[in-house]
């Protein structure tokens, strides 16, 4: 089993404190190679270099999309906080859908992406 629910399990069993953070998805991933980023290149749902695009449902279910500095801004914060931690948070960065992704990655490169393999 991976992720992090052997992670917080160990977690449970030990008197650190720790918070599970969810986040989404990273935005970093749909501006690669021009977005400043430590994150390796993955294509979820859309291929722009290959001009395609993967559509799930119809496209239209809303998904939360954050920048991975703004993570990173959020962690340190959490650590500078003398409060106590929450068992999870949530850092919603934009909500946003996989077709509204996908216009704006074709208005910006100025092509059409093919959908699902159809062009």
């Amino acid at each position: 089993m991976g992720g992090w629910i052997p992670n917080a399990q160990a977690l449970k069993k030990t008197n650190l404190e720790y918070i599970h953070i969810s986040i989404g998805m990273f935005s970093d991933y749909f501006g690669m190679p021009h977005t400043k980023s430590n994150l390796k290149p993955r294509n979820l749902f859309l291929d722009i270099e290959n001009k395609r695009a993967a559509v799930p449902e119809d496209g239209d279910v809303r998904i939360s999309v954050a920048y991975s500095e703004d993570l990173a801004r959020f962690i340190v914060r959490l650590v500078d906080d003398d409060s106590k931690w929450p068992k999870r948070g949530l850092l919603s960065g934009s909500d946003t859908s996989v077709n509204e992704l996908i216009a704006s990655a074709e208005k910006a490169t100025s092509h059409v992406l093919c959908l699902d393999g159809f062009c």
